[in-house]
């Protein structure tokens, strides 16, 4: 019966040995001495050879073979230990599935398995005295490198996802809930139902969505929206997960369990990114599934020919084939592994995955989500770009733009307006800024028209100004020219005394962003189902040629139908309005404004309503197909450099991995180079 302690150590020692990093100290460590007694090998062989014309090496010489069987020991631990893993590529492709990982397992077990073969009838037919190094070192060497590679690739993919990284610290694990008798216990996040009661500790995030019940407190929203500002929350105020609480704590109750919660979400869109396979990615899978069949067979074809090359020029050694590195199956598999190792197509495997983590880490710091891998080809070919007016290019709230006739009388019509829950009305109401209003008597809501009121026994009505025109009423403000504004007016006693232009602000950097859409080529248009003059007033303020005012939601999805049948479409919208023509649109984006319906929807989701997001998702999703391609020539044009050299024999296999590890550091190192340069361009966007 084995002893359970025993049993205990042996998995404690292979659950730290299987960590990459504790895997990589041991093949480095194992590599360190083979590569020692092979350099000896090689240059005492060159002295004997310069002095004695015997080309035999300084362990053969002293009777020191025991040399090559520790290394054959070394490389041994390596092949059934450290990289034991390997050996489940030729189940996979048994079961019909090839990965770029087979080449490197067949280079690997190949140079083993023939050096095995090698040594045993060495030591059958001549004995101890006539071992040789034969090819222990490739494995150990292949190995070691490969897994530097690795672990370099992998540090390298971290630096990648920082973004993903800082949003993953702010999911608190567990919550305090508040209990019915007033105490209170720590809970997981993941229990909290909607109507539970929590307390946020000062200093804390936010686990779930919900509302203030209790205190107020300052919020930091940068994680969330971008925000460089704190936002104060009070009772009925709602928040979101991910927040910090900077102040005072505060009771919460939840209105959103923890896997319907934003910052759930925010993170679900990056995962699903990041895991999500692009068109280009699985383009390269399959020809990576026609490339290594063809390798193997470039490679048994490379064997075959210098096997047969070096047997014609000395037909004696066909006996000898299995002596020494002179013999014909011993260069031709020098060769065959040289070709394996050289074109293993790993730079295929992390062109576009290395990118994609690295726009997607980008992305998230820069409030954007891209909801799949696919957005970047999407928006290859794009040719429109159709905004939403309200909400979109304009700040989606009316403001005042003009106050005109006599402003003696806007403290009656600002009180006035604070009667009305209508949406212009609680505009003027808020323009009172110490609150001091009088007191209006008899006052009455008329839908479609405004509110009247009473006040020193004068009548007043605050509302449409053409329905007041229309009704006969004295006007001494009397407007010469309209403009595509909303006018709300002021009348005592029939007569208008006073009138407020209304109109929704163009963002501030509405014109610059619009002009960089223009320097991409792209052609704009505006959709909105505001009234044509209001529409056309704004395209013309931003320079936009096409333009389509008075537009329901369905009439939007046909519009995109149409422009769609001349081109891809990128359209951008906030609001449920929106939801047909983004679904409709070949790429749609929604900003955080809109529901949880329309962000769902869009192919993008930007997570503020800035506008220069809209041009930073699309520079950043451009950048990031650009080197996509670029990673993908490169990896190209190295296999096609490098395969004719492996084959000519100019190229040795542990040079081959060397080599290859070197293409895919170079590879990563431009991913690299394009997420920091690009970091740096989309701050300069917003400057």
């Amino acid at each position: 019966m084995q002893n359970p302690i025993n049993k205990m150590v042996f998995r404690k020692f292979f659950n730290w040995l299987w960590t990459p990093k504790n895997n990589l100290i041991v093949q480095v460590a194992i590599f360190i001495p083979t590569f020692a007694i092979l350099v000896t090998s090689l240059i005492s062989m060159q002295i004997n050879k310069s002095k004695t014309g015997s080309a035999v090496d300084i362990f053969t010489t002293n009777g020191q073979q025991w040399v090559f069987l520790l290394v054959a020991a070394l490389a041994s631990v390596l092949v059934f230990v450290t990289s034991v893993g390997y050996f489940k590529n030729y189940w996979r492709l048994f079961k019909g599935s090839v990965s770029m990982d087979l080449l490197i397992a067949i280079g690997v077990h190949l140079s083993y398995f023939y050096s095995l073969i090698l040594t045993i009838i060495t030591l059958s037919t001549k004995g101890y005295s006539g071992i040789d190094m034969y090819f222990w070192d490739v494995p150990s060497a292949l190995l070691t490198f490969i897994g530097i590679g690795h672990y370099l690739e992998n540090k390298l993919m971290r630096k990648s996802s920082i973004g993903i990284k800082e949003l993953l610290q702010l999911q608190n694990r567990t919550a305090i809930l508040v209990q019915a008798d007033g105490g209170t216990k720590q809970v997981p996040t993941r229990s909290l139902k909607v109507g539970d009661i929590i307390l946020l500790p000062k200093g804390q995030n936010v686990p779930v969505d919900g509302v203030v019940i209790e205190n107020s407190s300052d919020l930091d929203m940068a994680a969330i929206n971008g925000e460089p500002l704190p936002k104060f929350v009070e009772p009925g105020d709602h928040v979101v997960s991910g927040a910090i609480n900077l102040t005072t704590s505060l009771k919460i109750q939840v209105q959103k369990k923890m896997q319907d919660s934003t910052l759930t979400k925010i993170i679900d869109k990056l995962e699903n990114i990041v895991d999500s396979t692009s068109k280009i990615q699985r383009l390269a899978d399959k020809l990576v599934k026609y490339f290594i069949p063809s390798i193997l067979s470039i490679a048994a074809i490379s064997f075959i020919i210098w096997t047969s090359i070096l047997y014609s020029i000395d037909k004696t050694s066909w006996p000898n084939y299995f002596d020494n590195e002179t013999s014909g199956i011993y260069y031709g598999i020098k060769i065959g592994v040289s070709v394996v190792v050289i074109a293993c197509p790993c730079a295929f495997g992390i062109a576009a995955p290395a990118a994609i983590y690295a726009a997607s880490g980008l992305a998230s710091k820069n409030k954007i989500l891209f909801s799949s891998a696919d957005v970047y080809e999407k928006l290859k070919k794009a040719k429109y770009l159709i905004f939403d007016k309200t909400g979109t290019l304009t700040q989606g709230k009316p403001t005042i733009q003009k106050v005109l006739g006599d402003e003696n009388f806007k403290i009656i019509a600002e009180s006035l307006a604070s009667k009305s829950h209508h949406p212009l009305s609680q505009v003027i109401a808020n323009l009172e800024a110490d609150n001091t209003r009088i007191v209006i008597t008899n006052e009455q809501e008329i839908p479609g028209y405004g509110i009247t009121g009473q006040y020193d026994q004068d009548t007043y009505e605050l509302g449409s100004y053409k329905k007041m025109l229309d009704k006969g009423f004295l006007d001494k403000v009397k407007i010469a020219n309209f403009e595509s504004f909303s006018y709300v007016a002021l009348a005592k006693n029939r007569e208008v005394v006073l009138v407020y232009a209304l109109g929704d602000k163009l963002k501030p950097d509405a014109k610059k962003i619009i002009q960089k859409f223009h320097d991409l080529g792209l052609e704009i248009v505006i959709a909105s189902g505001d009234n044509n003059e209001v529409v056309s007033q704004i395209a013309q303020e931003l320079n936009i040629e096409h333009h389509h005012g008075q537009l329901r939601p369905e009439e939007k999805l046909e519009l995109i139908k149409e422009y769609n049948k001349k081109g891809e479409t990128i359209f951008v919208g906030d609001g449920l309005n929106d939801i047909l023509a983004i679904k409709q649109a070949s790429l749609g984006i929604a900003f955080s404004s809109g529901s949880d319906l329309v962000n769902s929807s869009a192919d993008i989701s930007l997570m503020t309503n800035e506008l220069h997001t809209v041009y930073q998702a699309i520079y950043l999703a451009k950048e990031t197909l650009k080197v996509i391609k670029i990673n993908f020539v490169w990896a190209f044009v190295f296999n096609f450099l490098a395969i004719p050299l492996a084959i000519s024999g100019i190229i040795l296999p542990w040079l081959a991995a060397i080599i290859m590890i070197i293409s895919n550091i170079l590879l990563l190192s431009n991913t690299l180079y394009f997420k920091n340069r690009t970091a740096k361009k989309l701050i300069k966007i917003i400057q």
